[in-house]
Formats: C-alpha cells, sequence, structure tokens
C-alpha cells in the first residue's frame, strides 16, 4: 500500500495545516498546551478538503477506581481511565495508516474514558501531522519545572468535600492567587511523612485530581481552586497528607 492516495494526501495535508499556537497556559505551573478545539479547528476543515478521515479503535484498556469520601462521610468513587487507541488514517482509494496514542483521563461519573479518548486523538493529529507551534520554540521551555507531576497516579484517597459530578474550571479571577496556592503547597509538604517529602509535588496532584481541580488541559493544579473554597481545599489537602 505504499504507493496508496494516504501517502500523498498526508504530506499535503501537513503543508496546508501550518502551525497551531499553544495558546492556553496553566498559570499555577506555568507551561503552555494546545487545546483539542484548537487543534480540530485547524486540521478539519484541511482533513476534509482531501477526503482524508480517521477511525478510532481500542486496543487497550486500564481502569483505576479510586475511593473518595463526601463531608457525610460518604464513600464516592473516580475512575482513573487509561487508553491506548489505534486511530487509522484513510483516503478515499481505501489506503490507510494506523497510528497509535495514549490518552488518560480521571472523573469521578461517566467521562473518563471521553476524556482519554480526546487526548489520545489531540495527539494522534498533532504527532502524525507534526504541527508545530506558533513560535517554534523547545518543548522543554514550557514543559512544568522538574518535579512537577502532572499526570501522577493517584494514591490513597482521603477528602472531606462532595464532589460535582463536573466541576468547572472558574475565571482566573476567582481562582487562587500564587500565595494561596503556595501556601496549600507548603503545608502539605509539611503534613506528609518525612520519607515522602522528596515526593510532594507527586502526592498534591494526586488530590487535586482525585477532587476533579483541573486545569485548562485536564491536568490537576491548584490553578483551578476557586478563592472561596482556600481554607476547605487546605484543610483537606491536609488530611490527605496525613493519611498517605
Amino acid at each position: 500500500m505504499g504507493d496508496g492516495q494516504i501517502y500523498k494526501l498526508i504530506p499535503k495535508i501537513m503543508a496546508e495545516i501550518g502551525a497551531v499556537g499553544k495558546e492556553g497556559k496553566n498559570e499555577q505551573q506555568g507551561y503552555k498546551f494546545r487545546s483539542i478545539e484548537d487543534v480540530m479547528n485547524a486540521a478539519h476543515p484541511v482533513l476534509a478538503k482531501y477526503g482524508v478521515f480517521i477511525a478510532p479503535e481500542v486496543i487497550e484498556k486500564e481502569s483505576q477506581d479510586r475511593q473518595t469520601f463526601n463531608r457525610n462521610g460518604e464513600a464516592k468513587t473516580s475512575i482513573r481511565v487509561s487508553l491506548s487507541v489505534r486511530h487509522t488514517w484513510y483516503a478515499s482509494d481505501g489506503s490507510s495508516v494506523p497510528v497509535v496514542t495514549v490518552g488518560e483521563g480521571i472523573d469521578s461519573s461517566d467521562k473518563a474514558s471521553n476524556k482519554a479518548m480526546t487526548a489520545a486523538f489531540k495527539y494522534t493529529i498533532c504527532e502524525t501531522l507534526c504541527i508545530p507551534t506558533k513560535d517554534l520554540s523547545e518543548g522543554d521551555l514550557e514543559s512544568p519545572d522538574a518535579g512537577e507531576s502532572v499526570n501522577s497516579k493517584p494514591s490513597v484517597p482521603v477528602t472531606t468535600e462532595e464532589i460535582p459530578l463536573d466541576r468547572m474550571l472558574p475565571p482566573a479571577e476567582e481562582r487562587l492567587t500564587k500565595e494561596q496556592a503556595l501556601k496549600i503547597r507548603l503545608r502539605f509538604g509539611e503534613s506528609l511523612r518525612p520519607e515522602l517529602q522528596k515526593d510532594r509535588d507527586k502526592y498534591l496532584n494526586d488530590f487535586m485530581g482525585l477532587n476533579l481541580y483541573l486545569d485548562e488541559n485536564g491536568n490537576p493544579s491548584l490553578d483551578a481552586v476557586p478563592k472561596q473554597m482556600y481554607v476547605q481545599v487546605g484543610k483537606s489537602a491536609v488530611a490527605f497528607a496525613k493519611s498517605l
């Protein structure tokens, strides 16, 4: 199938899409990202123009149930899903190219798999078409600092907060200030056992993810916490740290 249309059309699509900038920014951890909306808005018209479509197929799934507790001590469950998805790119002559990517998602209802599928789909487009950012800067300059584990796996969960099924990200002006976030981070680290303190940020991200405080890119982040929840989240975070 090396002479099929798909091998000629993908380079044309790559040339026409051009760059998609990292317009989103995680204010708390200081890295930029490309949203799925930006990627799809750039890719869709060019894919349609050349008659190329993408068919997804889940080839491997891993799901973990994590227990949380609300104010009344009632148990609730958050679900973390990791999917390996084969996306097959087809042209009108039937020629195709398979691309496998991995996506992860966490949710307390039925959206964990949806989030994982969305992530895997975004990366199959970005990686297959080698979509650059507008400034073509080094990826390391726009990634979280070393030690900021934004996708770490949850540990033993403890929370006193009732988690909504689909927590909305508050406007920037209504979120924690950098000073408030720093205070929570420091108190969290102080509450960990000494042997765990070197992994403070990993465990803090676990806590944020389990409570669905997620940034614009779906990663656990203190930047997603409303100012009005500062005291409550601080107390819950300390309780989580002491339970590890």
